[in-house]
């Protein structure tokens, strides 16, 4: 075509295509927490399982904002303590012994448990506050603090 010519200043006709929103995948199923810390463990494989209320942090050691609540342990410990509540940390990676020097880097004031059952999916940091009567969940960089927070 040449700049000018009647052609070139025809465009196609557009067609609208419809396009149906992609339906998305069921979101997977709650964790059973209750269930879990009757299975918990300990670094070593000894049963360590977990009653009553406590507020059980699910961890890893590649996660920055676990790795800065882990820093924080010997307070979070503490403040737990102070309300009478038992403060579990439970670990998802699979390197144990990572997990292990963290905690020895940190000085941590507890050991850290290893669930028996799949966690496949589970966020991190993500913390639930375990009484007789509720579960409640906290997500994210300040779940730990949150759950405490609430916690009287």
């Amino acid at each position: 075509m040449v700049e000018g010519e009647p052609a070139a200043l025809r465009s196609e006709e557009l067609v609208r295509h419809p396009i149906a929103p992609a339906v998305p995948d069921p979101a997977p199923p709650e964790l059973d927490v209750r269930a879990l810390m009757k299975g918990l463990r300990t670094l070593e494989g000894e049963p360590a399982a977990v009653d009553g209320t406590a507020v059980v942090v699910f961890f890893s050691v590649s996660c920055h904002a676990c790795i800065q609540d882990l820093q924080q342990m010997v307070e979070h410990e503490r403040l737990a303590r102070e309300r009478g509540i038992r403060l579990v940390w439970v670990t998802i990676d699979r390197d144990l012994h990572a997990v292990a020097e963290e905690f020895r880097v940190n000085k941590a004031p507890s050991l850290p448990l290893r669930p028996t059952g799949s966690v496949a999916g589970l966020a991190t940091p993500t913390v639930y506050r375990i009484t007789p009567d509720r579960v409640e969940k906290f997500t994210g960089r300040f779940a730990v603090k949150a759950a405490l927070a609430e916690t009287r």
